[in-house]
């Protein structure tokens, strides 16, 4: 979850009256880590020099469906990984 999204749910929860009690700071699309770190690489032209040792049938993130009923833009993973380097 990048950093500029999380300030838009910051900014949200602040400005407005939030009909939930939590909400996960995490994207609708769910992925693995290795699938995490792979697109981080292909957005900032990274070779992705890595080795996936063990694999699970989980991903990696919680539920999203939450945060998305409140509506707020998000800017997404891909471009958080943009912003990053």
């Amino acid at each position: 979850f990048s950093i500029e999204d999380l300030s838009r749910v910051v900014e949200h929860c602040v400005d407005n009256q939030w009909p939930l009690n939590d909400v996960n700071a995490v994207y609708e699309n769910k992925i693995k880590i290795s699938e995490a770190l792979k697109l981080f690489c292909d957005v900032n032209g990274l070779e992705p020099n890595f080795t996936v040792v063990s694999e699970s049938s989980n991903n990696y993130t919680g539920s999203g469906l939450a945060l998305k009923s409140l509506g707020i833009q998000l800017a997404g993973l891909e471009k958080g990984f943009e912003d990053y380097l």
